[in-house]
Order: structure tokens, then C-alpha cells, then sequence
């Protein structure tokens, strides 16, 4: 269905339960493009920027805001909303559209508008441990 709906994107699968999907979104008519892979094994989706790789970070800023892992720049999209019967399509890539959204604007404003819960230091070392 992403290559579907997407059909600039690529789709591979690794291994017997787990796909790996490539696209070049843009979030707005005047923003940068960015390089998005999506990882899903059938249970949680993870979506890493690729490029540009690092991302930038907003002046004054020594990290990057909702992010699971700031080396792979794994966004944090979700927390409860994610069950395995909704569609990636409809949920995951604009949720992706949305960060990125929210990201520029945190670039020039230094304040992250895209709402969520912000985990603590503590939970975002357990969480990067368990991937």
C-alpha cells in the first residue's frame, strides 16, 4: 500500500516479517526534502531521517526535540495512538509530514510546537537500549 500511495518510494523486506520503507517527503510546498526510511516488523513502526543526516539543530539547541535516538534520528511519533491494524499509509507517513512540520518551525523558534509527551533522559537511554 506505501508504494501505492507513494510511488516514488521503495519497499524491501528483510528478513520474513519486517519491510523497510524509502521515501523523499517534503512536508510543505517550501520546505527541504528530507530522506525517510520506516522500519516495520509487524508490531511498532520505526522512522529514521536519513538525510540530511545529522539534522540540524535549532541556535542555542544541543539536541534534537521528540527523538528516540539522536545519533539515528529516530522520531518519536507516537506513543499510544500506533496499534498493528492501522494502515502506515494513513497514519504513520503523515504523522512523519507532521514532525517534520513542526521541526522547521523549531529550527527558527528554538520551541517545539508538535505537541506529545517528552520523555526524560532516563526513559530515552532505557528505550535506545531496547532497540
Amino acid at each position: 500500500m506505501l508504494e501505492k500511495i507513494f510511488p516514488n518510494s521503495k519497499c524491501s523486506y528483510s528478513g520474513h516479517d519486517k519491510i523497510v520503507w524509502n521515501y523523499q517527503l517534503k512536508p510543505t510546498e517550501l520546505s527541504s526534502y528530507y530522506d525517510v526510511k520506516l522500519v516495520y516488523d509487524g508490531y511498532s513502526p520505526m522512522v529514521f531521517i536519513v538525510n540530511p543526516n545529522p539534522l540540524q539543530k535549532a541556535k542555542g539547541k544541543t539536541t534534537l526535540p521528540h527523538v528516540y535516538d539522536q545519533e539515528k534520528q529516530q522520531l518519536c511519533l507516537y506513543r499510544k495512538d500506533w496499534n498493528n491494524t492501522m494502515s502506515l499509509s494513513k497514519t504513520v507517513v503523515p504523522w512523519i509530514a507532521d514532525w517534520l512540520f513542526y521541526y522547521e518551525i523549531w529550527l527558527y523558534t528554538g520551541i517545539w510546537e508538535g505537541g506529545g509527551v517528552h520523555l526524560s533522559k532516563k526513559t530515552q537511554t532505557t528505550k535506545k537500549s531496547d532497540n
